[in-house]
């Protein structure tokens, strides 16, 4: 078997495991007002609006990190799944190979994926600093981040590194 499709078989193992993550939140998001609605019925209170969930999804920045609405915001979603998974993996296989450089260059990585994160939570304060052209070129930075983990732990196991 070659070296490279053994890293891209367990990178895809990574990125499965978080999707699945992902999936669980948004399943239990919608378990969650499930519940909440039937408890209120059942109180005697009057239900809530008819397309409520959809409003939660609409209003709370969490659940809008989770399944965003326009381009920019699924960009920057994938982007960021992409460079957590790929930044996850490449830290793993050079603290295997001991290459400390490469654990530096995942620390900015992981620095910048808060940013984002911290950047995207905040939209809803109304602040005219919260735009979405202001997620493109931070999108662009992870995706080339991911491009050059991919890159370097492919090079790592073609030279054996890992032990």
């Amino acid at each position: 078997m070659r070296r490279e499709v053994l890293y891209f078989a367990k990178l895809l193992a990574v990125l499965t495991a978080f999707l699945i993550l992902i999936a669980s939140e948004l399943l239990a998001i919608r378990l969650g007002y499930g519940y909440t609605v039937d408890r209120m019925v059942l109180a005697g209170q009057e239900g809530p609006m008819a397309n409520g969930l959809f409003l939660a999804f609409l209003r709370c920045d969490f659940f809008r990190l989770l399944l965003p609405f326009s381009f920019s915001r699924m960009l920057s979603t994938a982007a960021l799944l992409l460079a957590a998974t790929t930044g996850a993996y490449y830290a793993a296989l050079c603290e295997r190979s001991r290459c400390w450089l490469g654990l530096t260059a995942a620390a900015v990585a992981f620095a910048a994926i808060l940013r984002v994160i911290g950047y995207r939570l905040g939209e809803s304060v109304g602040s005219a600093v919260y735009r979405a052209e202001g997620l493109y070129p931070s999108s662009i930075l992870l995706l080339a981040l991911s491009a050059g983990f991919i890159w370097h732990g492919i090079v790592l196991y073609k030279k054996g590194a890992i032990a």
